[in-house]
């Protein structure tokens, strides 16, 4: 079992079609069979309350003012910070999210024309003094992220049917988001290289960290 000396909190963001709910899936994996005590979670859907979120947000005939979707997202998030993301911190363990504040000045923001500024002061209320140690960032062009999403063969979900334009208007914000990087804290990926080398990376990365947190 390896030990850490205090927990350790990685997000995995891309547009729809980049494959970051695989990657998360695969890193979570690895370090747990590594025997790092970790834990894998997502935004939205991770608690019993997010599930009932995601479930009304992405129901066909649900017909929500962009503000007030994005306001749901927000409580999925405080919901999700306080009951799984905090205490699992707390413990001393990696943290893997597929998906958080990001994706809301992405989606919401660029996506859907709710204002940045609001959005990122929600978002810092509801991270609750949590602070991401780093995000990978798989980046993809929306016309290869369609063609992954077609050939999935499952049904689009809401934020998929004005595919083109949506993920165009998502993809520049993620760029916007992160074009400055001052901090070191973002690692982009080519999502289009194989899927094994995307994973060596962002291990690699990660690896790095445990060692020098590592007590045991």
């Amino acid at each position: 079992m390896v030990t850490l000396s205090r927990g350790i909190f990685v997000v995995v963001e891309g547009i729809d079609g980049s494959g970051k709910t695989t990657l998360a899936a695969a890193l979570a994996d690895y370090f747990t069979r590594m025997g790092v005590e970790t834990v894998l979670t997502k935004e939205p859907g991770a608690t019993h309350l997010g599930k009932k979120i995601r479930s009304l947000i992405e129901t066909e005939d649900a017909t929500l003012a962009p503000p007030a979707e994005y306001l749901l997202f927000a409580a999925d998030r405080a919901q999700h910070i306080g009951e799984i993301v905090r205490p699992a911190l707390a413990a001393n363990k990696l943290v893997i999210s597929d998906r958080l504040t990001d994706s809301s000045i992405a989606y919401q923001g660029y996506g859907n024309g709710v204002d940045h500024s609001m959005i990122e002061t929600i978002n810092t209320w509801t991270l609750q003094g949590v602070e991401i140690d780093f995000t990978f960032f798989l980046r993809i062009s929306p016309e290869d992220a369609i063609k992954r999403i077609l050939a999935r063969g499952l049904k689009a979900t809401k934020f998929e049917t004005d595919i083109m334009g949506f993920l165009t208007r998502v993809t520049h914000g993620f760029d916007e988001i992160y074009r400055q990087n001052k901090k070191g804290t973002i690692h982009t990926l080519d999502a289009m290289q194989d899927r094994t080398e995307v994973f060596n990376q962002a291990q690699e990365i990660i690896g790095s960290w445990i060692t020098h947190y590592q007590t045991s």
